[in-house]
């Protein structure tokens, strides 16, 4: 895990990893066992992208990709000729579907990496903590343009709300459902994350 990302950013950080989480909650068969060609095929990726996300078939063992590590998928026995992949059994995709808005939604924030530093920024800050747009800028290390560009769509995403400074607008993390689901997710990926191991033998 990048220790320098949140992990909820790292779970919907890649375009591969999106259409993994979305093809886990919405379209595939919680008790279909699916291989890595099955996924290849439902993400339309690359098979080394999808070895990549989900591990890699060492012998008797499995090195587990982050979409393992975070619980989205489960492998089966690490020393059959072809590993099979169910969707994670477990309190991480339970939280997912419980999300307090529409996931398909809150999937799409995350589509770019400016919006991705912007969340990473706001779901960090403390209580009320407010700042200018220049600010953020040096805070999350994108452009000022970035910020102009995206703030709107945070705003309208529940995750930023803005506040009257004392030299004209602010930003704070709004103190919405969608953000206290983001944070608990982020602890929750947290814990799965270093719960499961690299090696899966």
């Amino acid at each position: 895990m990048n220790e320098y990302e949140l992990p909820v950013v790292q779970l919907f950080g890649s375009e591969t990893r999106r259409d993994l989480v979305q093809f886990a909650l919405t379209t595939a068969d919680p008790e279909r066992q699916y291989t890595k060609s099955d996924l290849k095929d439902a993400t339309d990726r690359s098979h080394t992208t999808i070895i990549k996300e989900i591990g890699r078939q060492d012998d008797d063992k499995l090195m587990a990709g982050p979409m393992v590590r975070f619980g989205i998928f489960e492998p089966g026995s690490p020393d059959a000729r072809i590993v099979h992949y169910t969707i994670g059994d477990n309190s991480i995709i339970a939280y997912l579907r419980n999300c307090p808005t529409d996931i398909e939604e809150v999937i799409e924030v995350f589509d770019t990496p400016g919006r991705q530093q912007l969340i990473s920024f706001f779901l960090d800050l403390a209580g009320n903590e407010s700042h200018t747009k220049a600010a953020i800028e040096r805070g999350a290390d994108v452009s000022y343009q970035t910020v102009v560009d995206q703030i709107t769509n945070l705003i309208d995403s529940g995750i930023v709300e803005e506040v009257k400074g004392l030299r004209g607008p602010e930003y704070q993390t709004a103190d919405k459902p969608l953000v206290i689901w983001l944070r608990e997710l982020n602890k929750r990926l947290v814990e799965q994350y270093n719960d499961t191991p690299r090696i899966i033998k």
